[in-house]
Formats: C-alpha cells, structure tokens, sequence
C-alpha cells in the first residue's frame, strides 16, 4: 500500500523492554490516521447513536459507552413527544445539539492524536515525566494465617469476628 508505514515496533518494545524470553506469534498490527468521521445525527426516518454518528479511534475505548450513553440521551429528548405523537424535529435538534456539546470536544481530541502526528510541546513533557517517574512498588499480597490468598477486607494479622450463633443460648 502506498504511502503506508511500517509498524513502530520499536516503540513497542520500548515500553515493554523485558520480552527477551517471548516469542511473537503474529504481526503487531496499527493504524495510523484512523478516519474518524461526524454524520448529521438525524434525517429523513432516521436517527443515529453510537458510532453510526460519530465515529472515534477504537484505541480509546469509548464505542460502547458513547452508544448507550447516546441512546439515553435521545430517549431523555424525544420519550415525552413520542408518547403524545407530537412532531419529533425540535427534540431530536436537541438530542443532536447535546451530542455535539457533549462528545464533541473528546471526539475532536481523540480524532486529533489518531492522525499519527508528532506530540506538542505540553504532551512531550507529560511523556518525559511519565518515563522520568520512579515505578510504582507492588505490595505482595496478604495471606491468611493458614498461608492462602487474604481476600477479606480487613488485614490478614486481624482475625474474622465470630458469626453469632442461631437459636440463643441454653
């Protein structure tokens, strides 16, 4: 293809640099560019939600979310007119003015790092220091006194109460 770059493989195993003993199985497949796209959520019988509307690089992790999150958002504009058969064009200009006011800044932010272009000066020293930060220590997990894994709430070193017993005393 054209104009298409290798994969930054590179950048892979710069962040994962203990993969000595690992083997690849399969290509490291990316995408850079992403088309993120914006349609007109509603026209002539029908109305979009989710990422029939507003499409987003995957990588964020928001499909889901924004489809129902939109879903409940046209519902909220248009439930009250649906149910008294009224004309649906004011509420789904407001279920379409929410869209843009609300997902629209974290679309267009999103679409902005999807077209692969080099971080700004802020976002540059953000990586640094995200790098220049000391790891975060890992407690090891508590264990019970018999030795298992501590699942409960309170600390291993504190003994469970009793539960009271059923029927009372004799």
């Amino acid at each position: 293809m054209a104009g298409a770059r290798a994969p930054p493989l590179g950048g892979f195993r710069d962040r994962f640099s203990d993969l000595t003993d690992a083997t690849r199985v399969s290509d490291v497949i990316g995408m850079i560019n992403y088309p993120s796209q914006r349609r007109a959520l509603a026209g002539r019988g029908v109305t979009l939600i989710g990422d029939a509307g507003l499409v987003a690089d995957y990588l964020w992790g928001v499909g889901c979310g924004w489809a129902f999150q939109s879903a409940e958002w046209l519902v909220d504009a248009t439930a009250a007119d649906l149910l008294r058969r009224q004309d649906l064009t004011r509420p789904l200009r407001r279920y379409a003015r929410r869209m843009r006011r609300q997902l629209g800044p974290h679309h267009t932010m999103i679409s902005d790092y999807a077209t692969g272009r080099p971080f700004n000066a802020l976002e540059r020293l953000l990586r640094g220091r995200r790098r220049a930060a000391a790891p975060v220590p890992v407690p090891p997990p508590r264990t019970t006194a018999a030795g298992g894994a501590n699942t409960a709430s309170q600390p291993a070193s504190e003994p469970a109460a009793e539960p009271a017993a059923a029927g009372g005393s004799t």
